[in-house]
């Protein structure tokens, strides 16, 4: 609770609530680690597990964010706003969701 806390109040305590978050996971781990029943195997194998699954999420967002960081770069974004005519909110939700759905499907299949 202290450090959900903590992020909460990061700007009055200016302390980085990213630092808090993986203080705290790196807490809880600990915690689930030493406080439960697990055998040393069985937390390993606990730990393998879960790194395997966040590194995935963290690769996969780092190629993605690389590549739309790129297309920033090179004024991809302000070409395709400046394309973009409609008038009518009707309209603009139909664009959007196009470009948002081509977007999407290039962008998954580049990473």
């Amino acid at each position: 609770i202290a450090g959900y806390a903590v992020i909460v109040l990061e700007e009055q305590t200016e302390i980085n609530k990213a630092g808090t978050a993986l203080v705290l996971g790196v807490l809880i781990w600990a915690l689930v680690g030493t406080g439960l029943d697990l055998s040393p195997q069985q937390f390993e194998t606990d730990i393998k597990t879960t790194l395997e699954d966040v590194s995935e999420v963290v690769f996969f967002l780092l190629g993605a964010l690389t590549i739309v960081e790129i297309m920033d770069a090179h004024k991809g974004f302000d070409i395709i706003t400046k394309a973009i005519s409609a008038t009518k909110a009707r309209d603009l939700l139909v664009v959007v969701a196009v470009l948002t759905f081509v977007l999407s499907s290039v962008l998954n299949n580049l990473t």
